[in-house]
């Protein structure tokens, strides 16, 4: 952590436990999920509230979704 930014690594390697260009491109695109983490959450919270609200079955919908998809977040099965 640095200036209040974590900075990360990640390294995963093939079944044989060498990192090579696959590998180094599953690790880049898990490290740009990780990072996106606290705005995909964000908008998860939002279409939850946002349709919860709603008297439209397709918001409701996307709200109980959205309910799931934070719940997994947190570790909780719904």
């Amino acid at each position: 952590v640095a200036g209040g930014v974590a900075v990360a690594q990640i390294v995963t390697v093939n079944g044989i436990g060498i990192m090579d260009g696959e590998t180094a491109q599953i690790g880049a695109a898990n490290a740009r999920l990780i990072a996106a983490a606290p705005a995909l959450l964000a908008a998860l919270e939002a279409i939850h509230e946002a349709g919860r609200l709603s008297v439209q079955p397709r918001a409701v919908y996307c709200a109980l979704i959205a309910e799931d998809a934070l719940e997994a977040a947190k570790g909780g099965v719904r």
